[in-house]
């Protein structure tokens, strides 16, 4: 079920599984358009960015109560945040600077904010 976010297709005009899926208003499919495209190009933008992200600095298993600045944080295992902490994202100027992105081995999951 999709509520309330838009699900979609680029390249491509097809997408499987709606139905059974659902879609539910304000939800749009978005099957091969320009919103599409264009988020397949920022997809693509952000993940060659990721990418190329070096020098990374080591981080606790656990998140709660950290603030982490511009910067490539890996992990050499899973991270945690308790239920009821925080962890803060500071970006910065959005689009001035880089933003914080977290890399968790041995996984390879890249998490971050543009």
């Amino acid at each position: 079920m999709v509520t309330g976010a838009n699900i979609g297709i680029s390249p491509g005009t097809s997408l499987t599984g709606f139905p059974p899926g659902v879609l539910t208003r304000p939800a749009v499919e978005h099957l091969g358009d320009a919103v599409a495209s264009q988020a397949q190009a920022d997809a693509n933008t952000a993940y060659t960015h990721f990418q190329g992200l070096t020098d990374a600095t080591g981080i606790a298993p656990s998140l709660d109560g950290q603030t982490l600045t511009p910067g490539l944080y890996k992990a050499a295992a899973s991270l945690a945040l308790s239920a009821g902490a925080s962890v803060t994202l500071n970006a910065g100027e959005i689009g001035a600077a880089p933003t914080p992105a977290l890399q968790v081995m041995p996984t390879g999951l890249l998490i971050g904010l543009s």
